[in-house]
């Protein structure tokens, strides 16, 4: 998976949002009818010492609420923080222009490598995550618009 969307700051969690907001699902693992007049803020885990990413893409949620209550979120957060001690990782959103390292910028981030799905297929490796399909899938793009079904084995 690519990171093209990161290249400009204001359309990080496009994709997602754009399919929430099309198709009217929420985040949650049962696709719910949501408000489609509020999208909240969305996150990034951006490590700037190995200029790598976490996108969350095409997981179901990037924001606050979802990256702590969700089963995939949690676990990738914490798995990466603890396999890069030391490093100067932080969260970054889609709606502030703060960057909170003393180098680099946001416009960098098309040139970090995200690593969300190796993230995940680690994740799944170990034991800690299961794949179970899809939450969503569309019909005219199913290569490029879906929300991955991921859950904690235990």
């Amino acid at each position: 998976m690519t990171h093209e969307r990161f290249c400009c700051v204001s359309r990080i969690g496009q994709l997602t949002s754009d399919i929430y907001k099309n198709n009217i699902f929420t985040s949650s693992s049962q696709p719910q009818l949501r408000d489609r007049t509020t999208m909240g803020t969305e996150y990034i885990l951006v490590n700037q010492t190995k200029k790598e990413l976490i996108s969350f893409t095409h997981l179901n949620g990037a924001k606050k609420r979802e990256l702590a209550g969700n089963d995939a979120q949690p676990a990738m957060v914490t798995w990466y923080l603890l396999s890069n001690q030391g490093d100067q990782i932080q969260f970054i959103s889609d709606h502030d222009n703060y960057w909170p390292f003393a180098t680099g910028s946001q416009e960098e981030l098309c040139q970090f490598s995200d690593k969300t799905d190796s993230l995940v297929d680690e994740l799944i490796k170990q034991g800690i995550l299961r794949d179970h399909g899809y939450l969503y899938q569309d019909e005219n793009n199913p290569d490029t618009e879906y929300i991955r079904d991921i859950r904690r084995s235990w």
